[in-house]
């Protein structure tokens, strides 16, 4: 008879890990894991399993990831820059949708956008000046002379009320020649009369001069000398403080006949001022004033009767002696 088999139980036991394999996540938190075998020894004859787990997960790469920027969308163009002529408007965008984060690149290209504009109204444009151009030649062929040169306002144009250029457009600068022009003589002014030579206070003519002299400028390098004459002579009388005797001027008119205790006068006068007395003269003879009686009037101005009316009518006649109240004197006449 055969003899009975006795099977002993074996219980399980791991056996070595593995590697871990690679990260789940290549940032921003992953798993590792790695594995063991039941198989040291394998459990048989109703062994017992292998305690714990065949698996073994671990996190990694826990840093967050990079994150690249993104741009956000265009915003509206700007307004033309400026008043007038031409401008510029712009537009922007952000690098935020999403921001650069953990080391990621940034956005790639520009934030702003600029295109060119223009305003219905140009701009004035200021005036501005070319270059000089060359200088002119002196012409002259002795002494000083001038040249010029000049410029033009076209550097550019001004144009819509701009200002013009500021200074001149011709400039001059002095020449000069190796030989020295003619210099024609000049005469100074005349110097003043000398003193007459006549008798004084006789009346008797003589003669005075007077001087000039040709060296205003003086004629130098072949120029013409002054013409006329360095003296000039002229008759002339001596009566300087000489005295002068008065002499009546003529009468004035009469003045209106005027009234008096005996009658009616008028008067009339002259001057001592034809000559005035000057330098020890004697005086006028005579008297300055003349008194005379009026004739054809009585004292009260009635004009007198008949003959002695002076061209007075009869009707005149009484309409004086009435308007004088019966004054009318015919004796006085």
């Amino acid at each position: 008879m055969s003899k009975p088999l006795f099977y002993i139980s074996v219980n399980g036991g791991w056996g070595p890990w593995t590697s871990y394999s690679d990260c789940s996540e290549p940032c921003g938190g992953g798993t590792k894991t790695r594995t063991r075998t039941c198989n040291k020894p394998i459990p048989r004859s109703n062994g017992l399993d292998c305690e714990g787990n065949s698996v073994d997960a671990q996190p990694c790469n826990v840093d967050p990831c990079a994150v690249d920027g993104g741009w956000t969308p265009w915003q509206d163009w700007s307004a033309c820059s400026g008043t007038c002529g031409n401008g510029v408007k712009s537009r922007t965008r952000e690098c935020s949708d999403p921001a650069p984060a953990h080391g990621g690149a940034p956005c790639v290209g520009n934030s702003t956008k600029e295109i060119a504009c223009s305003h219905s109204t140009p701009c004035p444009v200021d005036g501005g000046w070319s270059l000089w151009y060359e200088w002119s030649s002196c012409g002259i062929t002795c002494g000083t002379g001038t040249r010029h040169r000049r410029r033009k306002c076209v550097a550019p144009k001004p144009r819509h009320g701009g200002a013009d250029c500021p200074g001149n457009s011709t400039d001059v600068t002095l020449c000069y020649h190796s030989i020295p022009c003619p210099i024609d003589g000049q005469w100074t002014d005349w110097e003043p009369w000398a003193q007459c030579l006549a008798p004084p206070c006789t009346g008797e003519v003589g003669y005075t001069t007077r001087k000039r002299t040709c060296k205003n400028p003086q004629p130098r390098f072949n120029g013409n000398p002054c013409e006329g004459n360095s003296i000039e002579t002229q008759q002339c009388l001596n009566n300087e403080n000489c005295p002068v005797h008065g002499g009546w001027c003529a009468w004035g008119n009469y003045s209106n006949c005027r009234p008096s205790n005996i009658g009616r006068f008028k008067l009339r006068m002259r001057d001592c001022a034809c000559p005035t007395p000057e330098s020890g003269g004697n005086p006028c003879t005579g008297v300055d004033y003349e008194v005379v009686k009026c004739v054809g009037v009585n004292r009260f101005g009635i004009p007198c009767p008949d003959s002695r009316t002076f061209g007075y009518t009869d009707d005149e006649l009484n309409e004086v002696n009435q308007e004088s109240s019966g004054f009318y004197d015919e004796f006085e006449c």
